[in-house]
């Protein structure tokens, strides 16, 4: 076993260490990432190849567990430390395409630096692996699903699933796209600073940007010229670009996300509006800022959350971000009675619980996470939160529904059957701009936004 007793490189260690906390605290690989890379005491390129193991591994466990335990005897008997190093060292096999020599050697040394008795294990398994390299992913991508998933790091299910959706060729274009590294977008805070000032600020720090990519087929003629993608990804952790965050005057968030903000604001300004599901807020700030360029005011914005900490965090952010009008609740958004009796409202946005599947790149590890079972359970949870706040809409009143995902349940189907319900009387759908579609279905591509999805309905009486 040459080379098991020499030290793996900082990367890989810190990587490692990163999915370990992961797993152990259930937690979300990008958010311990970010949480501790900066601080870590890494090299530029160390940290950029950390963050590649960290991201890449998590999108793909489900394959190289599969990988693993198809050379294993008894798969089931390996510690999971062991089987993170182990996933590290096959991630960069069959998906990094790293010299096999190089990656069984600092992958074996990981483990060595771990669990010493479990070096021979190890040895053996990767040099295993190497053998079947040139068969990976034991399939043709185009013709065999089983081959798609595997060169993609997916479930099945959810590769059948894109497939069902948008076809055979777009639907792999889907997978492959939602393993790139996610752009970075942003928009500058109205409600805080105007462009000219964060502008003047990131071009003397030598922070590049450059338009959204928000002028093409898939926004139609959504006035969203205010989106801004940094053309360097990393800069979203320098210095200039984390304090023009903490201030409030800048605003990170993807590309249809933003779209979808400047959909749910009303044409006039309303006497009233509630948010459901504001979560920690973004889509509140986009909101007020959103306000602040059509109206030059804020919004009379009434924010709810079910979850109390999540409100504090709300609060919080509000502060820092210069918004002060509105209010924010805990509420439970599928019985706003409970919260609002008798109150209407000029708009409603829902931002519903989702299976998230149209932000993989941004969170790998739903797509192991998440189950048909809670796709159906989500579903019903936006249809409940949808029926609750149609009887809260006043006469004229907007009505905006959105999701991050693309699956019909969560989405088409789901309003399709809301508007056959009693609870929809008076509500007509209102087409989305582009070729009078009926819903804004953004389509999750390289180096553009994420794939939400928004309908929105107008109460005639």
């Amino acid at each position: 076993m040459a080379g098991a007793h020499r030290k793996a490189t900082p990367a890989r260690r810190f990587a490692f260490s990163v999915l370990r906390e992961a797993r152990t605290r259930d937690g979300f690989a990008r958010e311990i990432l970010n949480s501790r890379i900066e601080i870590a005491q890494l090299s530029a390129e160390d940290r950029a190849f950390a963050r590649t193991l960290v991201l890449g591994v998590t999108a793909t466990r489900g394959t190289l567990d599969e990988l693993i335990d198809s050379v294993l005897s008894s798969p089931k008997d390996i510690e999971d430390d062991v089987r993170d190093a182990l996933r590290i060292g096959v991630y960069e096999l069959f998906f990094l395409e790293k010299s096999p020599h190089a990656a069984v050697d600092q992958c074996v040394s990981l483990v060595n630096e771990i669990r010493p008795r479990a070096t021979g294990v190890a040895n053996f398994a990767l040099r295993h692996l190497v053998k079947r390299l040139p068969d990976f992913p034991f399939g043709d991508v185009y013709e065999d699903p089983m081959a798609l998933s595997r060169a993609t790091g997916f479930p099945r299910w959810i590769t059948d699933m894109a497939i069902a959706r948008f076809g055979k060729a777009a639907g792999g274009r889907y997978l492959f796209s939602s393993n790139d590294p996610a752009p970075v977008f942003f928009t500058v805070n109205a409600c805080k600073a105007t462009d000219e000032e964060v502008f003047a600020e990131l071009e003397a720090a030598g922070i590049a940007h450059i338009s959204g990519g928000l002028d093409d087929e898939a926004f139609g003629n959504l006035p969203v010229s205010f989106c801004r993608r940094l053309e360097q990804a990393s800069d979203v952790s320098s210095p200039v670009f984390t304090s023009l965050i903490r201030q409030g005057k800048v605003i990170v968030s993807d590309a249809s996300a933003q779209a979808i903000a400047i959909m749910a604001l009303p044409e006039e300004f309303p006497k009233s509006m509630l948010e459901i599901g504001a979560g920690r807020g973004t889509k509140t700030l986009l909101l007020q800022s959103a306000a602040m360029r059509r109206f030059g005011r804020q919004l009379p914005l009434t924010s709810v959350d079910y979850l109390d900490f999540k409100t504090d965090l709300l609060k919080e952010r509000l502060r820092d971000a210069g918004i002060t009008a509105g209010e924010v609740l805990v509420a439970d958004g599928t019985d706003l009675d409970a919260t609002f009796p008798g109150r209407s409202f000029d708009a409603i946005f829902i931002d519903a619980p989702c299976s998230g599947l149209g932000t993989l790149r941004r969170h790998p590890e739903i797509r192991w996470r998440i189950t048909p079972e809670d796709i159906s359970s989500l579903a019903v949870v936006g249809a409940k939160m949808l029926s609750s706040a149609a009887s809260h809409l006043s006469p004229g009143g907007l009505l905006t529904y959105s999701t991050c995902t693309f699956t019909p349940e969560e989405t088409t189907e789901l309003i399709a059957s809301f508007l056959e319900s009693p609870e929809s009387a008076g509500l007509k759908l209102i087409p989305y701009a582009q070729d009078d579609a009926d819903f804004f279905a953004s389509r999750l591509t390289h180096a553009r936004g994420d794939a939400h999805f928004a309908a929105r309905m107008r109460r005639s009486c």
